[in-house]
């Protein structure tokens, strides 16, 4: 159990398809220094996984502007999303 901690801690999610990365918990964002969102978390969004955020293999633009600073939506539009669908992988 703790080195499992030790390497989720050190590790970035890989986006797939994003079913199983959490929006507000996980390290996923590569352009953040700690990988987690710095946004806040809108107090009445029921957004929580990253699938949500994706849409036909793109990224929901409007979507992730709207939760995300400007900096932070901008990183997330760079990540690739696999056409493969599969789960998430760490780097």
């Amino acid at each position: 159990m703790e080195v499992t901690d030790i390497v989720e801690n050190g590790t970035f999610r890989k986006i797939k398809n994003g079913k199983r990365t959490k929006i507000w918990e996980d390290k996923w964002i590569p352009s953040n220094t700690q990988g987690a969102p710095t946004s806040a978390k809108p107090q009445d969004c029921t957004i929580n996984n990253v699938e949500q955020l994706i849409q036909g293999y793109r990224w929901k633009m409007p979507l992730v502007f709207k939760l995300f600073n400007d900096e932070e939506a901008e990183g997330i539009l760079r990540i690739s999303i696999s056409l493969a669908d599969k789960e998430v992988s760490l780097f």
